[in-house]
């Protein structure tokens, strides 16, 4: 974000880095809770887990919106990528029923977070605005009627978690935000959706 003469004071602009590294792992697991006992065979835990470490090499144009004055180059702080998270994290425990026929019915919770990642990049000495994490979690039941037919009810939110970006502490100087570092904070609602597909 880049200071404004506009009612809000900031205006949001784009421009490229010069370059980017990017490093990272990712995980992956599922586990039959058939293993534990019988009478769980039809349940399944999956979790798959991303840790990622990004660093920006600041092009011209992001020096200029970026470098506080009396600061050089040299002394802006570390950035990794907008948008890039440093850690995403699924899980979702299923149940799967298949009758005479073979055609299935499944129930599953599905959990989803994310770390905090940037936002918007901060510009005249503010530090950047973080999209903070938010923990979904969603109910999603799948029904193959026929060859044909097939049924899917979704609730999704049911934690009904607020959405938050906030401005980061690490500002080049003392900013009075008079306690109010959000520049969006909201409750997205609990969503219920239900389809019927026909394929052909």
């Amino acid at each position: 974000m880049a200071p404004s003469a506009n009612a809000s004071g900031v205006v949001v602009t784009f421009y490229n880095a010069e370059k980017a590294t990017l490093a990272g792992v990712e995980l992956e697991g599922i586990l039959n809770l058939g293993r534990f006992s019988e009478s769980l065979d039809k349940f399944t835990l999956g979790a798959n887990a991303t840790f990622m470490y990004t660093d920006v090499k600041r092009s011209e144009d992001q020096f200029k919106t970026e470098r506080p004055d009396g600061y050089t180059n040299d002394q802006l702080h570390r950035r990794g990528l907008q948008g890039a998270a440093p850690y995403t994290i699924n899980g979702d425990l299923k149940y799967e029923y298949k009758n005479s026929k073979n055609f299935s019915k499944t129930f599953s919770l599905v959990y989803n977070v994310s770390g905090s990642k940037i936002y918007a990049v901060g510009g005249s000495g503010s530090d950047n605005y973080y999209e903070r994490p938010f923990h979904q979690l969603d109910f999603v039941y799948q029904n193959q009627i026929d060859k044909n037919w097939n049924v899917k009810f979704r609730v999704q939110n049911i934690l009904n978690s607020k959405y938050r970006v906030e401005l980061g502490d690490n500002n080049y100087y003392t900013m009075n935000t008079n306690g109010n570092y959000s520049l969006n904070n909201y409750f997205n609602g609990v969503t219920f959706n239900f389809t019927v597909g026909y394929t052909f």
